[in-house]
């Protein structure tokens, strides 16, 4: 079992650019904020593209980025 990937939200654009570049749909990402006792999943953060086509999956997973200014993210795609 692979290990979990976190991104701060700039590498998490980047690994989304590479996603496109590469058409490895984005099957979903989730966003973790840190607080005292360690990361917490942002239940808000929660975003599920595993029906949309691979078009759609990145259409919808720019907006989701996009809406955030901070946090931790973590994405299921085609190829991690």
């Amino acid at each position: 079992m692979e290990e979990e990937v976190f991104y701060s939200l700039e590498d998490a654009h980047k690994f989304f650019e590479k996603c496109k570049i590469n058409q490895n749909k984005i099957y979903g990402i989730e966003r973790f904020i840190e607080q005292e006792d360690g990361f917490m999943p942002d239940m808000d953060g929660i975003a599920d593209f595993s029906d949309a086509t691979i078009e759609e999956s990145f259409i919808s997973a720019e907006k989701f980025l996009n809406h955030f200014d901070s946090g931790l993210f973590s994405f299921v795609t085609e190829e991690n």
